[in-house]
């Protein structure tokens, strides 16, 4: 069992972003990155970590803005605060420097989960040519959550929809995954929540012109592997392929493959 190290940084607006590191005490392989999905936080991957790490990688994450142990201290989970989306998928650019600066030389591959997932295809966009490699786990289209969310009337909340395709649901939250076990562990972890808030939400939502324009991916790089990870039940992925992800990084020559999830994880 690989101990977990736990550290900060100053995020840009000032905030101060909670970060954990699994292994780095051998030779290292390469370093994974991971950015965990919405309403949770990055300790709940510690059984892929170990994975990963008896696999001689060493494995970053952090707490996004709104989440986990970052917005624990103010209580202000769900928010994102004044630069929204763009400052989420900052404070990884951010991670990604402290862990480079640390492995310099090694591979370094980004895995997104969720809303992670989308955070890692704006990463991708601005920052491909920093990475080796990307991995995007139940991730999907953002203009078709968009698109959703604009049909609602106002006032209800998106992430309430999730769980239409498991309906009857054994509980509200049957859309994070397919094991009871880890719906269960969601609900009764006080750092996971249900959605988040309407501003952050709609800040999360606007990224999505981006993602859907093949045009725009001009800093995704043409020597990134793209992997795609399906669950067998994800209401994020029954949304269809991402444009950014699949169409435009293959139209610029990234070489991506497809597979089920292999691990099980929550989300």
């Amino acid at each position: 069992m690989t101990q977990p190290k736990r550290f900060q940084f100053t995020s840009t607006d000032g905030l101060a972003i909670a970060c954990v590191k699994w292994g780095g005490h051998h030779n290292v392989r390469g370093v994974v990155q991971i950015a965990h999905g919405l309403g949770e936080h990055i300790g709940r991957y510690g059984e892929l970590a170990e994975k990963l790490v008896a696999g001689d990688f060493v494995v970053y994450g952090n707490d996004h803005r709104g989440h986990g142990l970052t917005a624990k201290p103010s209580g202000s989970f769900g928010e994102f605060g004044a630069g929204g989306f763009d400052q989420l998928v900052e404070d990884m650019v951010s991670l990604r420097v402290i862990a480079k600066d640390e492995h310099r030389g090694k591979p370094y591959i980004l895995l997104g989960h969720s809303m992670g997932s989308f955070a890692a295809q704006q990463f991708v966009l601005d920052h491909g040519h920093s990475i080796d490699g990307l991995v995007l786990s139940g991730s999907g289209t953002l203009d078709g959550l968009a698109r959703l969310a604009e049909s609602l009337p106002a006032g209800d909340d998106l992430m309430k929809l999730m769980n239409a395709a498991f309906e009857p649901a054994r509980t509200p939250f049957d859309w994070v995954s397919r094991d009871n076990a880890e719906v269960d562990a969601f609900i009764n972890d006080p750092l996971c929540f249900p959605s988040l808030k309407p501003e952050s939400m709609h800040s999360f939502l606007d990224a999505f012109p981006r993602l859907a324009d093949p045009r725009d991916s001009q800093g995704a790089g043409r020597a990134s592997r793209l992997h795609f990870l399906r669950k067998r039940r994800s209401s994020w992925a029954k949304i269809g392929r991402s444009a950014c992800a699949d169409r435009s990084l293959s139209q610029r020559g990234s070489r991506f493959n497809r597979s089920r999830f292999l691990y099980r994880r929550p989300q």
